[in-house]
């Protein structure tokens, strides 16, 4: 109990220096310096650092840095569950001149299955709620529950995966009643989102692109699926 005890008082002490230190330079880059996209260059949105364990060897200095070498002008940072690389990614990227977005990939039990978002903050508050949410996870929570993600889902642009997401297999086997149905379902349930497309280049997954591309216009524009 006591080990218990100062593991949770070093969680918060923890989340409450992290939010101290980056709350300016955040402040800095979503209040007061402007955002100027580069109409000729796409900004990737999901980006695994080596602070997401086993997955990524990217460090944060390289990454920005690289960033900047190709001509970025802003780079996203959205590690799995956990927000400890935060603090460097906004220092370099204000020492680089570039425009940080600050995402977190999120695991969310969802009608009996863990089920993988995206969430990418518009401003403080929905920074904040990107922190809170880390911290459940943190917590030795495998995912956060639907009530969780709809919490703290505000002020935070929601991205839905394609590839590895709730219609992953219906997508695979090219069942376009299936992924239209299950893309009606998380109309109705969640707040408004947008969907991820593959990055894979080979034939199989621009086919399914293509599909899903199609099947999201359709279900966007009428209620009914689409033959």
């Amino acid at each position: 109990m006591y080990h218990l005890i100062l593991y949770r008082s070093f969680v918060s002490f923890f989340l409450i220096l992290m939010t101290t230190l980056t709350f300016s330079l955040l402040s800095y880059f979503l209040l007061v310096s402007p955002i100027r996209y580069n109409s000729y260059m796409t900004t990737h949105l999901f980006v695994r650092s080596c602070y997401t364990l086993l997955d990524s060897t990217i460090r944060i200095p390289e990454l920005v840095s690289t960033a900047k070498k190709y001509g970025y002008q802003s780079v996203a940072l959205t590690d799995h569950h956990v927000m400890h690389g935060v603090a460097r990614f906004l220092h370099e990227c204000k020492k680089e001149g570039i425009h940080p977005i600050i995402g977190l990939e999120v695991d969310v039990f969802y009608h009996e299955q863990k089920v993988p978002f995206l969430l990418l903050a518009k401003n403080n508050k929905g920074y904040t709620n990107l922190m809170k949410l880390s911290s459940i996870l943190c917590d030795e929570r495998e995912y956060a529950t639907y009530e969780e993600l709809l919490q703290y889902c505000e002020h935070n642009f929601l991205i839905v995966y394609g590839e590895g997401g709730y219609f992953d297999a219906e997508l695979i086997s090219e069942d376009r009643t299936g992924i239209t149905q299950k893309l009606a379902q998380m109309k109705s349930e969640l707040p408004s989102f947008d969907i991820a497309i593959s990055y894979e280049e080979t034939s199989l997954w621009r086919s399914k692109n293509a599909l899903l591309k199609s099947v999201s216009k359709c279900t966007r524009n009428s209620d009914s699926c689409c033959k």
